[in-house]
């Protein structure tokens, strides 16, 4: 029997028509979509395994896959046949061979998410369904303060949409490397690095620093929340549509 080989796929999508990324019975996800189109082009049902998924309306700049075939294949071929068959909302900006230990997910050592807000009184239509407009006055130096605090290694419970079961019942400490603000006009960005990140925790992140600038919030609430694992107190859940997937580092 011919040896199975592994490849790494990158992947950009405009995740506002789409159900996220995880196969699902609800609606139309990304990872189904690709599997059913490899399928096409491979003749044989084939698998494909993220770095981790993304939800509704969430986009990706960079979203990491791996599938195994006994399929010979030309990567820059499979690339151009898979993009002629997804919607222009999806495509594959590589793929590559790997090792076969490798894992999508288990072999992540960083990833960056990225968020986009439109601060102004007026949301730029080119950005709908692309970034979260927000038109009340924001304090941009309590807000790089909160993104201070909050980084380094701490217990992210209390910023998990369901902090009660799955992996932030088990283990919910996590290091966040880097959580920066930039500002460019009326554009905020903010970008967050780590190993790992808990369910919905970086629009919880942004909720609650948004929610400070704000005034609305203060900044001790960052330490109760890491005290307490509660949800209470802090910061509305920010909108999926101005989350990207950055990049993932292996």
């Amino acid at each position: 029997m011919e040896d199975k080989k592994k490849y790494l796929l990158t992947i950009t999508y405009d995740g506002s028509s789409f159900a996220g990324w995880q196969t699902q019975s609800n609606g139309l996800a990304i990872q189904a979509l690709i599997e059913d189109k490899l399928k096409t082009v491979l003749r044989d049902p084939t698998p494909i395994f993220g770095s981790g998924r993304t939800d509704s309306g969430v986009h990706a700049l960079a979203q990491t896959a791996h599938f195994e075939t006994t399929v010979t294949l030309d990567p820059y071929n499979l690339r151009h046949r898979l993009n002629s068959l997804l919607p222009q909302t999806i495509r594959i900006l590589d793929i590559f061979e790997v090792p076969s230990p490798f894992h999508a997910r288990f072999s992540v050592k960083q990833k960056t998410y990225r968020y986009l807000i439109v601060h102004d009184k007026t949301h730029d239509p080119f950005l709908l369904n692309k970034a979260w407009h927000v038109s009340y006055p924001l304090d941009y130096e309590k807000m790089k303060q909160a993104c201070d605090k909050l980084k380094g290694l701490h217990d992210f419970k209390a910023f998990a949409a369901k902090n009660s079961e799955g992996t932030a019942s088990k283990d919910s400490i996590r290091d966040l490397i880097g959580f920066d603000l930039i500002k460019e006009n009326n554009r905020l960005i903010f970008e967050l690095s780590s190993k790992g990140f808990l369910y919905k925790m970086v629009r919880n992140l942004i909720g609650t620093v948004i929610e400070i600038g704000a005034g609305k919030l203060e900044l001790d609430v960052i330490d109760s929340a890491f005290n307490t694992g509660l949800r209470s107190g802090l910061g509305a859940t920010a909108p999926a549509c101005g989350l990207y997937l950055k990049s993932v580092e292996y």
